[in-house]
Protein backbone atom coordinates (compact mmCIF):
# COMPACT_ATOMS: atom_id res chain seq x y z
CA UNK A 1 0.00 0.00 0.00
CA UNK A 2 1.26 3.30 -0.72
CA UNK A 3 1.98 5.85 1.90
CA UNK A 4 2.59 9.56 2.36
CA UNK A 5 2.92 11.65 5.19
CA UNK A 6 1.37 15.40 6.00
CA UNK A 7 3.65 18.31 6.00
CA UNK A 8 3.65 20.77 8.09
CA UNK A 9 4.34 24.19 7.70
CA UNK A 10 6.66 25.99 9.90
CA UNK A 11 4.52 29.46 11.05
CA UNK A 12 6.23 32.90 12.84
CA UNK A 13 4.20 32.63 15.61
CA UNK A 14 4.74 28.96 16.59
CA UNK A 15 7.34 28.39 18.93
CA UNK A 16 7.85 24.64 19.15
CA UNK A 17 8.90 22.81 16.09
CA UNK A 18 9.18 18.97 17.32
CA UNK A 19 6.35 17.93 14.72
CA UNK A 20 7.47 20.00 12.28
CA UNK A 21 11.23 18.26 12.90
CA UNK A 22 9.83 14.74 12.80
CA UNK A 23 7.84 15.37 9.47
CA UNK A 24 10.75 16.68 7.86
CA UNK A 25 12.97 14.14 8.89
CA UNK A 26 10.43 11.28 7.45
CA UNK A 27 10.43 13.20 4.45
CA UNK A 28 13.94 12.99 4.04
CA UNK A 29 13.70 9.74 4.76
CA UNK A 30 12.10 9.02 1.66
CA UNK A 31 8.21 9.83 2.91
CA UNK A 32 6.22 11.23 0.07
CA UNK A 33 4.01 14.77 0.89
CA UNK A 34 0.64 15.35 1.27
CA UNK A 35 0.67 19.33 1.96
CA UNK A 36 -1.57 21.19 3.78
CA UNK A 37 -4.92 22.82 2.42
CA UNK A 38 -6.04 25.90 2.93
CA UNK A 39 -6.06 28.64 5.84
CA UNK A 40 -7.20 27.94 9.03
CA UNK A 41 -10.24 29.89 10.12
CA UNK A 42 -13.75 29.98 10.81
CA UNK A 43 -14.73 28.29 7.10
CA UNK A 44 -11.80 25.73 7.82
CA UNK A 45 -13.56 24.65 11.01
CA UNK A 46 -16.78 24.43 9.19
CA UNK A 47 -15.67 22.05 6.43
CA UNK A 48 -13.95 19.88 9.51
CA UNK A 49 -17.22 19.77 11.12
CA UNK A 50 -19.01 18.91 7.94
CA UNK A 51 -16.73 16.30 7.30
CA UNK A 52 -16.89 14.50 10.82
CA UNK A 53 -20.83 14.50 10.11
CA UNK A 54 -20.57 13.01 6.63
CA UNK A 55 -18.26 10.19 7.56
CA UNK A 56 -20.11 9.29 11.13
CA UNK A 57 -23.39 8.99 8.53
CA UNK A 58 -22.22 7.21 6.06
CA UNK A 59 -20.31 4.99 8.43
CA UNK A 60 -19.21 1.92 7.06
CA UNK A 61 -20.43 2.44 3.49
CA UNK A 62 -17.33 6.21 3.61
CA UNK A 63 -14.48 3.04 3.91
CA UNK A 64 -16.08 0.52 1.79
CA UNK A 65 -16.47 3.34 -1.23
CA UNK A 66 -14.76 6.20 -0.84
CA UNK A 67 -11.41 5.37 1.32
CA UNK A 68 -8.62 5.01 -0.83
CA UNK A 69 -5.76 1.99 -0.98
CA UNK A 70 -3.46 4.50 0.60
CA UNK A 71 -2.16 5.61 3.54
CA UNK A 72 -1.36 9.16 5.29
CA UNK A 73 0.52 9.34 8.43
CA UNK A 74 -0.57 12.41 10.22
CA UNK A 75 0.96 14.18 13.13
CA UNK A 76 -1.25 15.54 15.67
CA UNK A 77 -1.77 16.08 19.16
CA UNK A 78 -4.44 13.79 21.13
CA UNK A 79 -7.23 16.51 21.20
CA UNK A 80 -7.28 16.67 17.69
CA UNK A 81 -6.45 14.33 15.51
CA UNK A 82 -9.80 14.29 13.22
CA UNK A 83 -8.91 18.02 12.15
CA UNK A 84 -4.97 17.06 12.20
CA UNK A 85 -5.93 14.82 8.93
CA UNK A 86 -8.09 17.63 7.21
CA UNK A 87 -8.65 17.13 4.16
CA UNK A 88 -7.51 13.48 3.29
CA UNK A 89 -10.16 11.80 4.94
CA UNK A 90 -9.99 9.43 1.69
CA UNK A 91 -6.44 7.84 3.21
CA UNK A 92 -6.02 5.69 5.48
CA UNK A 93 -4.67 7.70 8.70
CA UNK A 94 -2.15 6.48 10.64
CA UNK A 95 -1.82 8.79 13.63
CA UNK A 96 1.67 9.71 15.15
CA UNK A 97 0.24 11.15 18.38
CA UNK A 98 1.98 13.54 20.94
CA UNK A 99 0.29 15.11 24.43
CA UNK A 100 -2.09 12.13 24.96
CA UNK A 101 -2.98 13.48 28.41
CA UNK A 102 -5.72 12.04 30.36
CA UNK A 103 -8.42 14.61 29.85
CA UNK A 104 -7.77 14.15 25.90
CA UNK A 105 -8.61 10.45 25.67
CA UNK A 106 -12.11 11.07 25.07
CA UNK A 107 -12.31 12.62 22.06
CA UNK A 108 -9.27 10.45 21.16
CA UNK A 109 -10.68 7.45 21.41
CA UNK A 110 -13.76 8.80 19.03
CA UNK A 111 -11.48 10.06 16.48
CA UNK A 112 -9.48 6.70 16.54
CA UNK A 113 -12.81 4.66 16.00
CA UNK A 114 -13.95 7.38 13.34
CA UNK A 115 -11.29 7.53 11.03
CA UNK A 116 -10.62 3.58 11.44
CA UNK A 117 -6.83 3.43 12.12
CA UNK A 118 -5.50 0.07 12.26
CA UNK A 119 -1.98 1.19 13.21
CA UNK A 120 -0.84 3.86 15.62
CA UNK A 121 2.28 5.25 16.71
CA UNK A 122 2.37 7.51 20.36
CA UNK A 123 5.14 8.89 22.32
CA UNK A 124 4.29 7.59 25.69
CA UNK A 125 4.56 4.02 26.15
CA UNK A 126 2.13 3.36 28.77
CA UNK A 127 -0.87 4.72 25.97
CA UNK A 128 0.69 2.54 23.61
CA UNK A 129 -0.21 -0.02 26.01
CA UNK A 130 -3.22 1.60 26.65
CA UNK A 131 -4.81 2.20 23.31
CA UNK A 132 -3.98 -1.80 22.11
CA UNK A 133 -5.66 -3.05 25.57
CA UNK A 134 -8.76 -0.66 24.73
CA UNK A 135 -9.36 -0.35 21.57
CA UNK A 136 -7.54 -3.25 19.70
CA UNK A 137 -5.35 -0.90 17.77
CA UNK A 138 -2.16 -1.81 16.55
CA UNK A 139 -0.22 0.78 18.53
CA UNK A 140 3.59 1.56 18.95
CA UNK A 141 5.81 3.49 21.14
CA UNK A 142 7.71 5.64 19.39
CA UNK A 143 10.02 7.80 22.23
CA UNK A 144 9.62 11.66 21.77
CA UNK A 145 12.69 12.61 19.69
CA UNK A 146 14.95 16.02 18.30
CA UNK A 147 16.86 17.51 15.44
CA UNK A 148 19.80 17.24 16.70
CA UNK A 149 21.84 19.44 14.11
CA UNK A 150 19.77 22.51 16.23
CA UNK A 151 22.08 21.83 19.07
CA UNK A 152 25.50 23.42 20.12
CA UNK A 153 27.74 21.94 22.66
CA UNK A 154 29.53 25.29 23.74
CA UNK A 155 31.92 25.88 26.23
CA UNK A 156 32.51 23.56 29.50
CA UNK A 157 30.48 23.74 32.33
CA UNK A 158 32.53 26.31 34.41
CA UNK A 159 33.02 28.89 31.64
CA UNK A 160 28.90 29.31 31.50
CA UNK A 161 26.81 32.73 32.61
CA UNK A 162 23.86 31.31 33.31
CA UNK A 163 23.41 29.33 36.51
CA UNK A 164 19.73 27.48 36.69
CA UNK A 165 17.36 27.51 34.13
CA UNK A 166 14.10 26.04 35.03
CA UNK A 167 12.95 24.15 31.05
CA UNK A 168 9.40 24.36 30.53
CA UNK A 169 6.70 23.14 33.30
CA UNK A 170 8.10 23.82 37.04
CA UNK A 171 8.02 21.69 40.07
CA UNK A 172 6.76 24.27 42.86
CA UNK A 173 8.09 22.72 45.67
CA UNK A 174 11.84 23.17 43.72
CA UNK A 175 10.80 26.39 42.40
CA UNK A 176 10.36 27.99 45.82
CA UNK A 177 13.83 26.63 46.88
CA UNK A 178 15.80 27.93 43.34
CA UNK A 179 14.09 31.35 44.29
CA UNK A 180 15.32 31.50 47.76
CA UNK A 181 18.52 30.16 46.54
CA UNK A 182 18.40 33.22 44.50
CA UNK A 183 17.85 35.82 47.02
CA UNK A 184 20.04 34.33 49.09
CA UNK A 185 23.08 34.73 46.60
CA UNK A 186 23.82 30.85 46.71
CA UNK A 187 22.42 31.54 42.73
CA UNK A 188 23.55 34.12 40.50
CA UNK A 189 21.76 33.73 37.69
CA UNK A 190 18.06 32.20 37.64
CA UNK A 191 16.22 31.64 34.10
CA UNK A 192 12.60 31.05 33.94
CA UNK A 193 9.38 30.63 32.49
CA UNK A 194 6.36 32.77 33.99
CA UNK A 195 2.99 30.60 35.17
CA UNK A 196 -0.12 31.70 36.59
CA UNK A 197 -0.79 28.79 39.67
CA UNK A 198 -2.80 26.97 37.45
CA UNK A 199 0.19 26.34 35.41
CA UNK A 200 -1.22 28.41 32.27
CA UNK A 201 2.11 29.82 30.65
CA UNK A 202 1.85 33.28 30.80
CA UNK A 203 5.79 34.32 29.63
CA UNK A 204 8.42 32.91 28.14
CA UNK A 205 11.95 33.21 29.58
CA UNK A 206 12.99 33.19 25.88
CA UNK A 207 10.24 34.49 23.23
CA UNK A 208 11.66 32.75 20.23
CA UNK A 209 12.91 29.05 19.22
CA UNK A 210 16.13 30.53 18.33
CA UNK A 211 16.80 32.55 20.84
CA UNK A 212 16.05 29.25 23.43
CA UNK A 213 18.70 27.69 20.76
CA UNK A 214 21.33 31.01 21.25
CA UNK A 215 20.97 30.62 25.42
CA UNK A 216 20.97 27.41 25.87
CA UNK A 217 24.66 26.43 25.64
CA UNK A 218 25.42 29.30 28.29
CA UNK A 219 23.54 27.13 30.92
CA UNK A 220 25.35 25.48 33.72
CA UNK A 221 21.98 23.41 35.14
CA UNK A 222 18.78 22.71 34.00
CA UNK A 223 16.17 21.71 35.79
CA UNK A 224 13.59 18.83 34.36
CA UNK A 225 10.78 17.47 36.18
CA UNK A 226 7.83 15.21 34.11
CA UNK A 227 4.64 16.34 34.00
CA UNK A 228 3.49 13.82 35.84
CA UNK A 229 5.56 15.63 38.88
CA UNK A 230 4.46 19.31 38.04
CA UNK A 231 1.24 18.48 37.05
CA UNK A 232 -0.38 15.32 38.21
CA UNK A 233 -3.84 16.87 37.64
CA UNK A 234 -2.86 17.09 33.59
CA UNK A 235 -0.74 14.64 33.10
CA UNK A 236 -2.03 11.63 35.57
CA UNK A 237 0.72 8.94 35.75
CA UNK A 238 1.54 8.92 32.76
CA UNK A 239 5.20 9.42 32.58
CA UNK A 240 7.02 10.02 29.21
CA UNK A 241 9.89 11.43 27.70
CA UNK A 242 10.22 14.86 26.21
CA UNK A 243 12.43 16.72 24.23
CA UNK A 244 13.68 18.86 27.43
CA UNK A 245 15.99 15.98 28.41
CA UNK A 246 17.38 16.23 24.49
CA UNK A 247 17.60 19.63 24.52
CA UNK A 248 19.65 19.96 28.25
CA UNK A 249 21.92 16.98 26.83
CA UNK A 250 22.48 18.37 23.69
CA UNK A 251 23.68 21.62 24.98
CA UNK A 252 25.55 19.97 27.35
CA UNK A 253 24.07 21.02 30.53
CA UNK A 254 23.75 19.39 33.74
CA UNK A 255 19.73 18.20 34.24
CA UNK A 256 19.13 18.23 37.49
CA UNK A 257 15.24 16.91 38.96
CA UNK A 258 13.95 13.54 38.20
CA UNK A 259 14.08 11.32 34.48
CA UNK A 260 11.17 9.65 33.08
CA UNK A 261 11.69 6.02 33.09
CA UNK A 262 11.55 5.56 29.11
CA UNK A 263 14.79 7.83 29.44
CA UNK A 264 16.54 5.61 31.60
CA UNK A 265 15.12 2.34 29.57
CA UNK A 266 16.05 4.15 26.12
CA UNK A 267 19.53 4.62 27.11
CA UNK A 268 19.82 1.99 29.37
CA UNK A 269 21.06 4.83 32.70
CA UNK A 270 19.97 7.89 34.19
CA UNK A 271 21.38 11.79 32.80
CA UNK A 272 19.91 12.99 35.16
CA UNK A 273 21.04 14.38 39.01
CA UNK A 274 18.20 13.42 41.16
CA UNK A 275 17.23 15.54 43.69
CA UNK A 276 18.23 15.26 46.70
CA UNK A 277 15.05 16.40 49.00
CA UNK A 278 16.00 15.66 52.28
CA UNK A 279 19.04 18.50 52.03
CA UNK A 280 18.04 20.17 48.58
CA UNK A 281 19.61 24.07 49.23
CA UNK A 282 23.15 22.30 50.32
CA UNK A 283 22.79 19.55 46.67
CA UNK A 284 22.64 22.69 44.91
CA UNK A 285 24.88 24.60 46.39
CA UNK A 286 27.43 21.73 46.17
CA UNK A 287 26.71 21.10 42.38
CA UNK A 288 27.86 24.82 41.48
CA UNK A 289 30.68 25.01 43.78
CA UNK A 290 31.68 21.96 42.28
CA UNK A 291 30.57 21.82 38.50
CA UNK A 292 33.57 21.32 37.13
CA UNK A 293 33.64 17.81 38.68
CA UNK A 294 30.13 16.92 36.52
CA UNK A 295 32.04 17.87 32.95
CA UNK A 296 32.57 14.41 32.24
CA UNK A 297 28.96 13.43 33.19
CA UNK A 298 27.26 16.09 30.66
CA UNK A 299 29.98 14.81 28.14
CA UNK A 300 28.88 11.24 28.16
CA UNK A 301 25.55 12.79 28.07
CA UNK A 302 25.56 14.66 25.04
CA UNK A 303 27.38 11.22 23.29
CA UNK A 304 24.59 9.47 24.29
CA UNK A 305 21.95 11.96 22.64
CA UNK A 306 24.05 11.93 19.93
CA UNK A 307 23.12 8.31 19.32
CA UNK A 308 19.84 8.08 20.51
CA UNK A 309 18.01 11.28 20.17
CA UNK A 310 18.05 11.77 16.24
CA UNK A 311 14.03 12.24 14.82
CA UNK A 312 15.97 10.20 12.07
CA UNK A 313 16.08 6.90 14.08
CA UNK A 314 12.73 7.42 15.02
CA UNK A 315 11.39 7.24 11.69
CA UNK A 316 13.38 4.59 10.74
CA UNK A 317 11.51 2.22 13.40
CA UNK A 318 8.30 3.24 11.86
CA UNK A 319 9.50 2.57 8.44
CA UNK A 320 10.20 -0.89 9.71
CA UNK A 321 7.25 -1.28 11.51
CA UNK A 322 4.80 -0.47 8.47
CA UNK A 323 7.02 -2.33 6.28
CA UNK A 324 5.92 -5.73 8.11
CA UNK A 325 2.64 -4.41 8.31
CA UNK A 326 2.58 -4.19 4.52
CA UNK A 327 3.48 -0.50 3.82
CA UNK A 328 6.49 -1.82 1.78
CA UNK A 329 6.57 1.07 -0.98
CA UNK A 330 9.75 2.80 0.36
CA UNK A 331 13.45 1.08 1.28
CA UNK A 332 14.13 1.06 4.84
Amino acid sequence: MEIFIKNRIRKKKQFQFFMHSFVESAIKLGFKVKYEVGKEGRLQKYEIKLCRFFIQVLGRLWYKYMVKDKALLVTSRGENLFSSAFPYYRYKVIPMIWDVWPGYWEILYSDLRLLRCEIVFVTVRQMAEKLTADLGIKTFWIPEGINIRDYCPGDDLFMRTIDVYELGRQKQEYNQILENALQMGGVKSLVRNEYAQNGTLLKLAYPTAESLLRHLSEVKIIVCFPQCDTHPQNAGNLETLTQRYWEAMLSRCLIVGRAPKELIDLIGYNPVIDVDWNAPKKQLSHILNHIVDYQDFVNKNYDIALKYASWDNRVRQIKSILKVEGYDNFEI
